[in-house]
């Protein structure tokens, strides 16, 4: 008789798959780590080639003459191009230089400091130069006396009670090398500072203090802004962008009167601009062309928020769209007059709806928008809309306007009823009155009723009551297709 020596075994289904698993997610893992060691080698070989670039660039910097360093079109000017394409191992590089100017608080500023640091005049004394009085702020102070200055003003000396003399004292360099990536790695970014060999730059000329704000007041940051002035020689045409404040200062600009175009924008933001003056157009003061003037400082502020849109869709009282519907939107803001005076908008148009009844119209600028129908025109009035009339479109808003039509008559009267603080009031009775007419119709969600055909133009009587408010009761004058808007007082 035999005897068992040994069970003989084999796996399970489960242990199989156990195996596999974990088999397969070792796999997976070591590919993973292949692929971002590969992935970092291929960035490492870039950003060392970016930063080989960036270095380039400097080279060419510092082998030129204090007074050549500067950017083509840029201010200071000179050979350097603002932006650049590099093929390097067949990566395409984009080199971006930014050469400013830059009027250090040490000396003093053009126009004096900051409104949040205390000023105070010393007697300054340069270096194998004459004293000279200027006004600083008091967080400069200790430097200046360590140095060897005195409080108060030189006697006989040159200076200027408004602040730095000169506003160009030495030069900032900024290169930045970017190049395609899908892992959107950070650009290779160097800063440096040029000074020239005397103790300060003998270039004057005015500052540009720039600011851009949200409609909220906060800075906006990063803004491009962009200065354009043809009548200067060299030409500018300069490309920066603002600091964390929304902040960009710009001295050393050449004096020029009603010549500088200014325009800043952003990603999703709306753009504002200067515009110049012709013979069928007047910007207003907001809007027209900057000046500078030499040891003065120009300070501009634009206000620009996310861009909004807004859609508009035409139908009957049973929802069915109505289409090609002709229509006109307006805003309130304005860069201007016309050669007959009248306003210049920066959005007034006439627009139809698409055989679908439907318009759209993107980037706009946050506004109050005035939106008619010319009955005439369309063969349609106004019953009700989903939002109260005129628009009020905040910044980054994409609104929805339904605009519900009713046939037109020739003589009709649309009523929208309000609380004091301009908000729909629902299921109140509006009760109209006047040439053999004596009918009330309740509001709905959109506080709003509409009579059409009524028998004649004049004056009729309107009387309101909703709970929670004070009656109300008013004479409207009815012409054509007419709209009023009663505000209701809370009930004492």
């Amino acid at each position: 008789m035999l005897g068992n020596s040994g069970a003989a075994r084999g796996f399970t289904l489960i242990e199989l798959l156990i195996a596999t698993f974990v088999i397969g997610t070792t796999v997976v893992g070591l590919f993973g780590l292949f692929m971002l060691s590969l992935r970092s080698a291929h960035e490492g070989e870039r950003r060392v080639a970016a930063l080989a670039l960036a270095n380039e660039r400097f080279e060419m910097v510092r082998n030129l003459p204090y007074a050549a360093v500067g950017t083509q079109g840029g201010l200071p000017a000179g050979p350097i191009l603002q932006r650049e394409e590099v093929l390097r191992n067949g990566v395409t590089y984009v080199v971006r230089t930014d050469i400013r100017y830059v009027d250090d608080q040490y000396d003093g500023t053009a126009g004096g400091s900051s409104d949040e640091d205390e000023q105070i005049t010393i007697c300054h004394h340069p270096p194998g130069g004459q004293p000279r009085t200027l006004t600083i702020g008091a967080s400069s102070w200790p430097a200046h006396q360590a140095h060897g200055d005195t409080e108060g003003s030189c006697e006989g000396g040159p200076g200027t009670g408004s602040g730095d003399a000169y506003n160009a004292d030495y030069k900032q360099v900024r290169v930045e090398v970017s190049w395609p990536s899908p892992y959107a790695p950070k650009p290779v970014l160097l800063i440096s500072f040029i000074v020239p060999d005397g103790v300060e730059g003998s270039e004057s000329g005015g500052t540009l203090d720039f600011q851009a704000l949200d409609a909220s007041g906060a800075g906006v940051s990063p803004a491009t802004v962009r200065l354009i002035n043809d009548a200067t020689s060299p030409a500018i045409d300069l490309t920066t962008q603002t600091n964390e404040e929304g902040r960009v200062v710009l001295p050393g600009l050449p004096p020029s009167a009603g010549t500088y175009e200014l325009a800043v924008s952003g990603e999703g933001y709306t753009t504002e601009q200067t515009y110049a003056a012709t013979d069928d157009f007047l910007p207003d003061t907001d809007h027209a062309h900057l000046s500078a003037l030499a040891g003065e400082v120009t300070q501009k502020t634009f206000v620009i928020d996310r861009l909004s849109s807004l859609t508009i869709n035409t139908q009957d009282e049973e929802g069915k769209k109505i289409g090609r519907v002709p229509y006109r939107l307006q805003g309130t803001k304005t860069i201007g007059t016309d050669g007959s005076g009248e306003l210049v908008y920066v959005l007034s148009l006439d627009g139809q709806t698409s055989a679908a009844g439907r318009a759209e119209h993107e980037e706009l600028v946050w506004d109050t928008y005035a939106f008619s129908i010319d009955g005439a025109q369309s063969g349609y009035d106004i019953k009700e809309t989903n939002w109260l009339l005129p628009l009020a479109v905040d910044p980054g808003e994409a609104l929805d306007l339904t605009v519900t039509l009713f046939p037109h008559t020739e003589v009709s009267l649309h009523v929208t009823v309000t609380t004091p603080d301009g908000q729909p009031v629902d299921n109140a009775t509006v009760h109209l009155t006047g040439f053999e007419v004596d009918d009330a119709k309740g509001t709905g969600v959109y506080g709003q009723v509409f009579w059409p055909d009524l028998p004649e133009a004049g004056e009729y009587t309107l009387s309101i009551d909703a709970p929670g408010f004070a009656p109300h009761t008013s004479p409207v004058a009815v012409q054509g297709t007419a709209r009023v808007t009663a505000a209701l007082s809370p009930a004492a």
